[in-house]
């Protein structure tokens, strides 16, 4: 969270609340001053210079301004728990988008499912049932044939 110096909680976004007068900086070990540009770190929750964290003026004015916000959209993580955070959040994206495809594979399910239902049959489903019945009656078929249907259907 940056400071003017500022902090932003989960239950709050204003100006120093909550703010100690003696946290130490996690980088140099000196006192974060209230007068000094600070910031905290959303997940450790360590104050930091911003200096110390290469922090430009610009990047710190955009936090300070959005921490002022009802529902803040930026987040600061300090440079040791990033690592961590960006990890997380690409397993979660990656997790979102296997739901995601999960998803379409049910919707398209259920509406397979309806045309059976509706015994409505797609070129795909004629063809995979012809397929099936095909290789069935194949079975009872000599294993040279078999072997030469196999071949056909491969185009080798």
């Amino acid at each position: 969270m940056a400071h003017s110096t500022f902090q932003r909680k989960a239950s709050t976004s204003q100006v120093d609340k909550g703010r100690k007068s003696r946290d130490k900086c996690g980088d140099c070990g000196a006192v974060v001053n209230k007068d000094d540009k600070g910031i905290q770190c959303e997940l450790c929750e360590l104050w930091f210079h911003a200096s110390c964290q290469n922090i430009l003026e610009s990047q710190y004015q955009a936090l300070v301004e959005d921490s002022k916000n009802d529902s803040p959209v930026l987040h600061w993580f300090c440079c040791y728990c990033n690592r961590s955070a960006v990890k997380i959040l690409n397993g979660l994206m990656r997790m979102q988008q296997q739901i995601d495809d999960l998803q379409q594979e049910v919707q398209a399910s259920g509406s397979r499912l309806n045309d059976i239902e509706a015994g409505k049959f797609t070129d795909n489903m004629s063809s995979a049932v012809w397929g099936k019945l095909l290789v069935k009656r194949l079975w009872k078929v000599p294993k040279l044939y078999v072997g030469m249907f196999w071949i056909w259907k491969k185009g080798v």
